[in-house]
């Protein structure tokens, strides 16, 4: 019997044991489950934000352009640039979020910044904060732009004349001017007359009219850019004379003047030699093919734009002459003062689509980029692209792309093909330099296909 109770007691701190084991998991898993649900932080997803497009309107020199961007799956994105302006202190609640920085909210966003005055570089970083809930996707992501202006085309002040030059008391001329607006223009001033000491003009060209003139005027057009520089500069003066008779004033006036002769001339009394007066009209005229010059009648021109008779019958200035608004006469073709030759004379511009070449004297094709592009724009780590590009009227090209972890010339061609194996989202930028000095440059970004890794 008492063998019995002693194996009975051994079997019960067998059993004893195993439930003290079995409660012990038990109480472990409740408390594991308590500690979960207390606030202990949960395993997010790591997730790569891609920024494409990233890109600029263009701009010249001196003028503002407009980054625009898109990134994906971001809730915040800091733009950086030395144009922008800048916030110290503060994340903005997000700890990845630099101590510099211009912040917009949302996936996509633009931004309009200047004056560009050269190669400008603007870096974006999006961020996703970490921990939001069960299924909230961590992660960052930044691309870097820069902004490469095009030289601002000129102005050019062309003429600037009074027709006519030489009038009558009391008699007006009319101001013309001529020319083309650059990149840059601002506005021209005409000053002189009732026009005082400065009155602007947008116009180029343009004209206006005189007021009624007694004395001799002089007048001044200048033009100016956005910077307040001069783009040209001319006179003009309008020369004022007494009447010289009592017909003087016919040639202006068909009908016969009041102010010929004080009290209104008889009928008769103003008629111009060889011509005759009409009392129904009350107008003096001339024969046909003949007008009224002064007191007389004289033969009509017969260069009708405004040439005189000895340059009939063609009525067109000789070889290296050329007319001036308003002038009956041919003058020299004048130099151009920016080195282009007599060829290009009088405007001294080259034609729509040419550029002078740096330091020389002729016009040529502007450069151009014609292609950058990269196929695929988005493949997986280790993956092979191929890039392609080509250009025209350029005299050199450099194309820079990553390398070994730093940014590097891969080419110098002018036009070509390149294959790449992908480590990270690359940047390629082709520059290229023409004959008239001028650089133009492209980019086109290639990124990694995303991967959700579970942490």
């Amino acid at each position: 019997m008492n063998t019995f109770f002693k194996k009975v007691k051994k079997l019960q701190h067998k059993h004893l044991h195993e439930l003290a084991l079995m409660c012990g998991g038990m109480a472990l898993l409740v408390a594991l489950v308590a500690i979960a649900s207390s606030g202990v932080p949960r395993v997010a997803h790591a997730w790569t934000i891609y920024i494409s497009p990233f890109s600029y309107t263009p701009v010249s020199t001196g003028g503002y352009t407009t980054i625009s961007w898109y990134a994906n799956s971001a809730q915040v994105c800091s733009l950086i640039g030395p144009t922008l302006p800048c916030t110290t202190g503060g994340e903005k609640g997000f700890r990845r979020a630099p101590l510099c920085y211009q912040t917009f909210y949302g996936t996509t966003g633009s931004v309009n910044t200047g004056p560009i005055t050269g190669p400008t570089t603007y870096t974006l970083s999006c961020y996703s904060p970490p921990g939001c809930s069960w299924w909230c996707y961590e992660g960052t992501g930044s691309a870097s732009l820069t902004v490469y202006p095009t030289s601002p085309t000129p102005s050019t002040l062309t003429s600037f004349t009074a027709s006519p030059a030489s009038i009558i008391t009391g008699a007006r001329s009319t101001l013309s001017w001529s020319g083309s607006k650059g990149t840059n223009f601002s506005a021209c001033q005409l000053s002189g007359g009732q026009w005082g000491s400065g009155t602007w003009f947008s116009a180029l060209p343009g004209n206006v009219q005189t007021n009624p003139l007694t004395t001799t005027t002089t007048y001044q057009f200048n033009c100016f850019d956005t910077t307040g520089a001069s783009t040209g500069s001319r006179s003009a003066t309008v020369t004022v004379t007494a009447p010289l008779g009592p017909c003087n004033d016919i040639p202006t006036q068909p009908s016969v003047p009041n102010n010929c002769v004080t009290p209104t001339p008889a009928p008769g009394t103003c008629v111009p030699t060889g011509g005759s007066y009409s009392s129904t009209a009350n107008r003096c005229s001339c024969p046909a093919g003949q007008r009224v010059s002064g007191t007389a009648c004289v033969p009509n021109p017969l260069c009708s734009n405004g040439l005189n008779d000895s340059y009939a019958p063609s009525c067109t200035c000789p070889a290296g002459r050329y007319q001036p608004l308003g002038s009956s006469t041919c003058i020299p073709l004048p130099v151009c003062a920016n080195g282009l030759n007599s060829s290009y004379s009088p405007s001294c511009t080259c034609p729509a689509g040419q550029a002078q070449v740096l330091g020389g004297s002729t016009c040529v094709l502007e450069g151009a980029i014609n292609n950058l592009s990269a196929d695929p724009t988005r493949v997986r780590k280790g993956g092979t692209i191929t890039l392609s590009w080509s250009t025209s009227n350029m005299d050199s090209c450099t194309l820079r792309g990553p390398v070994s972890g730093a940014v590097a010339t891969i080419s110098s061609a002018l036009s070509g093909t390149l294959s790449r194996v992908i480590a990270n989202q690359s940047i390629y930028t082709l520059t290229c330099v023409d004959s008239t000095g001028t650089s133009r440059a492209q980019s086109v970004t290639v990124n990694l296909v995303p991967d959700t890794i579970e942490r």
